[in-house]
């Protein structure tokens, strides 16, 4: 949460702004990325209105041989043959590295940094008080989007089979893979009049279930 904080401060520094649209690939991993923290830290983004929009995909079994992990695996290897008495030295030749690498079309910026000192964020995301399950196994769903219900489309929307209706509730869309043009999920996490006009949120369990 942190180096992505700290990568939304660049990208803002930079162009004095940032996109209205939040993708985010990570590894399937419930210890670092698949799980009740990074959830509720993608609601609590559109809860602010950081983003219109925050997606995070978690790709199938087999991604760590594509284009995006294989960075981390050439920065090894390539950072192997260099010498460094300090980790500022070691940070140096990873920029170094990154700098001449070629990564794909749209690439905004590429770095690295020492990280001596991190927020706590899990007092900030457990504001947002849900309970994930299902969150991983087999059979468990590759991509989570959240988005107020005034930014689905009409297709999504017909999904949707709940009765609350406020623009600004607070929607969950569940896909099976990264490549489904559609949801089979669509859920309220949370009606606008509970999180606009109460200091308090309520408490909801979500059970995320591809049979429901």
């Amino acid at each position: 949460m942190d180096a992505l904080a700290r990568s939304f401060s660049v990208i803002y520094d930079e162009v004095k702004g940032l996109p209205k649209h939040y993708f985010h690939i990570l590894d399937n991993t419930s210890s670092s990325n698949k799980n009740q923290f990074m959830m509720k830290w993608f609601i609590k983004l559109v809860m602010m209105g950081v983003f219109q929009t925050a997606t995070a995909l978690f790709p199938i079994k087999g991604h760590t041989h594509g284009p995006l992990d294989a960075v981390g695996g050439h920065a090894v290897v390539r950072c192997s043959h260099e010498t460094f008495e300090t980790s500022d030295e070691l940070v140096a030749i990873y920029n170094k590295f990154l700098q001449q690498a070629s990564f794909e079309k749209g690439t905004f910026d590429a770095s690295s940094y020492k990280q001596d000192d991190a927020a706590d964020w899990h007092p900030w995301v457990n504001e947002v008080p849900l309970s994930f399950k299902h969150l991983t196994g087999p059979r468990a769903p590759h991509g989570f989007r959240f988005m107020k219900r005034k930014h689905m489309n009409p297709s999504e929307a017909a999904i949707s089979h709940d009765q609350a209706q406020g623009p600004d509730d607070v929607m969950m869309l569940t896909y099976n893979y990264m490549s489904d043009p559609l949801p089979f999920q669509v859920i309220t996490l949370f009606g606008s009049f509970v999180w606009i006009n109460s200091q308090t949120f309520f408490t909801s369990y979500l059970i995320i279930d591809r049979f429901l």
